[in-house]
């Protein structure tokens, strides 16, 4: 966060900590590369899973990471009591049905997406 104050944007200052946080741990450990953008992908998503309401939220919960990230977001808002609204709203998301999540009702509604068009053939000069 103090390199997020000093105008990094918070992407880049969240994978210059994760850089360093990793290159302190592999002096003691092997940590191998898909674990350590697996670590910075669930620390990214953690101010998403904190923004109250958070923005389509279907989409976030069929990322990948979720789940790891929920788990950390549920460490880690135990102690803390400012944390609890957020993981209460995630989990009251969760064991809802999908049928009743407005979001869900927005994306079936969706117009599909424009196909691919044809390209046109070329004529053949007059000769």
């Amino acid at each position: 966060m103090a390199r997020h104050r000093e105008g990094v944007p918070y992407l880049q200052a969240l994978d210059a900590v994760c850089a360093l946080f990793l290159e302190e741990l592999a002096k003691t450990v092997c940590v191998p590369g898909r674990i350590g953008g697996q670590l910075r992908r669930i620390l990214a998503l953690q101010p998403s899973l904190h923004r109250m309401p958070p923005r389509r939220p279907a989409s976030l919960a069929g990322r990948p990471e979720f789940a790891d990230a929920m788990t950390y977001l549920i460490f880690a808002t135990r102690s803390k009591e400012e944390g609890r609204i957020s993981r209460e709203w995630w989990k009251n998301f969760i064991n809802s049905p999908a049928e009743s999540r407005p979001e869900a009702l927005t994306v079936v509604a969706a117009a599909p997406g424009k196909g691919r068009r044809r390209k046109r053939r070329r004529s053949r000069p007059a000769e």
